[in-house]
């Protein structure tokens, strides 16, 4: 019961942190919208297995289906501008060899700035 607990508090609190985010408006309104939408879970599970997993269903294939609008759009205008093409070059060293991605981050590591901006992720 615990576990469920803190992942209904962890889910809540992240995605009203994401809406706050994009509208930082409602930045005093964290916990009155925190608490509306556990409000909210609380009484959509009351109503019953059936009718909660209809309105949980909702919002889950609405999400699926805006996952394949962005990844069909994103196809398309890779199609539309002649495929995939490579625009990362590999960075070289003053003795002409080329860096792998573990060489820049222990360059990155030790101190080697020239990277600034930029973060490395394995």
């Amino acid at each position: 019961m615990v576990d469920y607990t803190l992942n209904v508090a962890v889910g809540i609190s992240a995605s009203i942190a994401a809406i706050r985010s994009a509208t930082p408006a409602l930045h005093n309104w964290t916990l009155p919208l925190c608490l509306a939408v556990l409000a909210a879970t609380t009484l959509l599970n009351l109503r019953g297995t059936r009718e909660a997993s209809v309105m949980w269903a909702i919002p889950s294939y609405l999400y699926i289906a805006t996952l394949a609008c962005v990844l069909i759009s994103g196809i398309v205008q890779t199609q539309a501008r002649g495929g995939y093409t490579p625009f990362a070059r590999a960075e070289s060293c003053a003795g002409g060899h080329h860096l792998t991605g573990a060489a820049r981050i222990r360059r990155r590591m030790h101190g080697d700035d020239r990277h600034r901006g930029r973060e490395f992720v394995s």
